[in-house]
């Protein structure tokens, strides 16, 4: 941190994160993911009769979407970043993708249930959130 008269200016540390983090990390992901779920089967129908989502519906993949699928795009984005600045073995930067890509084909197979494939990738695709806040 640097001070400018009343200003304060932060430096960005490129620290990799230790296998430890990066598994607490998932198991944020995956407890997030079980919360998801439990919606998910609670809910059994995300659309109206007209075929419109309903706003509870919205409000669950909207979530999904910021809470799981950008955060996970957002820490492959920055291992990408790492692994270009060299801080990770590249060894390590694929295992982790690996493991984020995993991850976030589960959370699109846990979506099957509500039966809404077409309504609910047209969803993701129409409102995406941008990342500006995570600029690298």
């Amino acid at each position: 941190m640097k001070t400018d008269g009343y200003v304060k200016r932060y430096k960005r540390l490129d620290k990799a994160q230790s296998q430890k983090q990066f598994d607490h990390l998932i198991e944020l992901f995956e407890s997030n993911k079980l919360i998801a779920i439990d919606e998910i089967n609670e809910m059994k129908t995300i659309v109206t009769k007209k075929g419109i989502l309903t706003k509870r519906g919205e409000a669950l993949l909207d979530w999904i979407q910021s809470e799981l699928i950008d955060r996970s795009f957002m820490v492959m984005t920055r291992l990408k970043y790492q692994d270009t600045l060299k801080l990770l073995p590249h060894s390590v930067v694929n295992k982790r993708l690996q493991r984020i890509d995993q991850f976030v084909d589960s959370v699109m197979k846990s979506l099957a249930p509500l039966k809404q494939e077409k309504l609910i990738l047209e969803r993701f695709q129409n409102h995406t959130h941008k990342l500006e806040p995570f600029k690298i």
